[in-house]
């Protein structure tokens, strides 16, 4: 079976760094759990604000894409999002919980739209779908402790920062 990709998106590089940054975030959260929840607020409004920007940059630069309006939302939403985590750092974790919940349910259905570009591959989708199943557990599981929310949370980074760099390996034109 062979998958085909769109390599006339210019910008693959995005993809690859900004999974980089999910990765390298996955492992400060494993290596860290007690540190983290002190400081995920901050290192996640930095990672979604930097996976904003991205967003916007491809959307902006990618004119000829037909998903171009889907990249703008999902760039403005990551923006909102990280300036809501920059001025509530203190919240609850129950804040916390509900920005990391959406954030990472929002990631898996962007994770689901890029199937198209593979041909709907099947690891894209199931992919897809694990990232917006542990979207959902963080989002609607209230009894979630402190130390499964920083796993989960870091095995969702695991698998996102995993997907954006094999997506980006993908999309890189061979020459």
């Amino acid at each position: 079976m062979e998958i085909t990709v769109d390599r006339s998106i210019r910008h693959w590089w995005v993809f690859v760094l900004r999974g980089a940054c999910f990765f390298f975030l996955a492992i400060y959260l494993f290596g860290s759990p007690e540190n983290a929840l002190q400081v995920m607020g901050y290192l996640f409004s930095l990672v979604i604000l930097f996976a904003g920007l991205t967003e916007i940059f491809h959307a902006y630069n990618d004119v000829l894409s037909p998903v171009r309006g889907w990249y703008w939302i999902i760039g403005i939403v990551d923006i909102i999002l990280s300036i809501v985590l920059f001025s509530h750092v203190g919240a609850s974790i129950i804040i916390l919980r509900i920005i990391l919940g959406l954030y990472i349910l929002f990631r898996g259905i962007s994770i689901l739209s890029f199937r198209g570009s593979f041909g709907r591959s099947w690891w894209v989708t199931i992919g897809g779908l694990v990232v917006f199943i542990f979207g959902l557990i963080v989002l609607f599981n209230a009894g979630f402790g402190n130390m499964t929310m920083v796993t989960w949370t870091a095995l969702a980074c695991l698998l996102m920062g995993l997907l954006n760099i094999l997506l980006g390996l993908r999309m890189k034109p061979k020459n």
